[in-house]
């Protein structure tokens, strides 16, 4: 059952979905690096957490029914269609496809922004089955130490950037349905439905947040920590995870900021409505208008035109494309997540009405 919407929480996703679109966004990753590790030493955890936040208490099997067509049709929809033009295009064999989308990790996708999808699925499905939002004080701090044990473990070793957890060209692939990053997923999850239920947005001032987690952000950011879930990288941990800790805690001082701004409020908002359109289509989109661009090294103005117009465009086309096109067809916004003309396309709304 849904909760009443906070503003503040679709500003923070419209925020993580704008950060996902420039961090994919090659000129950025090369030209700034470590504006590029700092977006996703919490970008993808941020998305884990919101989820959290807006998660609704309901029975596995409830879950179940109305989460996998909302999660996993899009997942499977898409997959197989950008499978069939790779078949097409590319070589791939069809075997190829098919098994790449069951085991469903980034580095066996034809379209490897999809892997959060299963993912995500998974991580509200334990969620659900755990009850972590139904724990006493006590209870959620062990659950969380464990968790966190259990991450640690799983990332201190590096087991899962190793064979046999990798594909042919050596990139990782974890387990499926990225099984081996359970406990970290299930860790933000938590937090977030413990943020929720503490009341933690209107409890705590953005000020207070910005004075606690940008020294924290910073100090992870300059002893190097770097984090990259789809390729199984997030070390050191203790500092990755103070990272993420810390960027969740600005993008949501930050949004509280910007419900002050009633235009800019609208803009991410609208955003975070069309989360899940943008997350399918815009790497695609980005990479053609980079392209024309060509080789900018050494070129400052192409560079930064490249940057700014491959970022404007894999951000406004999907959620134009979503708006005028996705939504006139019923079988096409239950496919790519546009739930007709009241707005609840993202992929928050995809966990809230799990």
């Amino acid at each position: 059952m849904s909760g009443p919407r906070d503003a503040r929480i679709d500003i923070a996703r419209g925020l993580g979905i704008a950060l996902v679109v420039l961090g994919h966004n090659p000129v950025f990753r090369e030209q700034f690096p470590d504006a590029y590790r700092a977006v996703y030493l919490f970008h993808v955890p941020l998305f884990f957490f919101l989820s959290g936040w807006v998660l609704r208490p309901a029975a596995p099997a409830d879950f179940l029914r109305r989460a996998a067509p909302r999660l996993l049709l899009p997942f499977v929809a898409v997959s197989l269609a950008a499978g069939a033009l790779y078949v097409a295009t590319r070589g791939w064999r069809v075997v190829d496809v098919l098994a790449g989308l069951v085991w469903a990790t980034g580095n066996t996708l034809p379209w490897d922004p999809l892997w959060f999808l299963p993912a995500l699925f998974l991580a509200l499905l334990a969620a659900s089955g755990l009850r972590l939002d139904t724990l006493s004080h006590r209870q959620a701090a062990l659950a969380g130490a464990a968790l966190l044990l259990l991450a640690w473990l799983v990332f201190a070793g590096g087991r899962f950037r190793a064979p046999p957890f990798v594909n042919l060209s050596g990139q990782p692939v974890g387990l499926p349905w990225s099984a081996d990053l359970l406990p970290l997923m299930l860790l933000f999850v938590g937090l977030g439905q413990r943020a929720r239920l503490a009341g933690l947005l209107d409890r705590v001032s953005p000020g207070l947040v910005l004075l606690v987690a940008l020294p924290w952000f910073g100090l992870a950011l300059g002893l190097g920590a770097r984090t990259d879930l789809n390729f199984r990288l997030a070390a050191p941990f203790p500092l990755a995870l103070a990272g993420a800790l810390a960027g969740i805690g600005l993008t949501l001082a930050l949004a509280s900021w910007m419900t002050r701004a009633a235009r800019v409020m609208q803009a991410f908002a609208t955003l975070g409505e069309h989360s899940l359109i943008v997350l399918i289509f815009h790497a695609g989109i980005q990479a053609a208008v980079v392209r024309r661009f060509g080789d900018v090294d050494g070129a400052p103005l192409a560079a930064a035109a490249a940057l700014v117009l491959g970022t404007a465009a894999g951000l406004l086309l999907p959620v134009l494309f979503g708006r005028w096109v996705v939504r006139r067809s019923a079988r096409a916004s239950l496919l790519l997540g546009e739930a007709g003309p009241a707005p609840r396309g993202g992929l928050l709304d995809r966990a809230r009405g799990a």
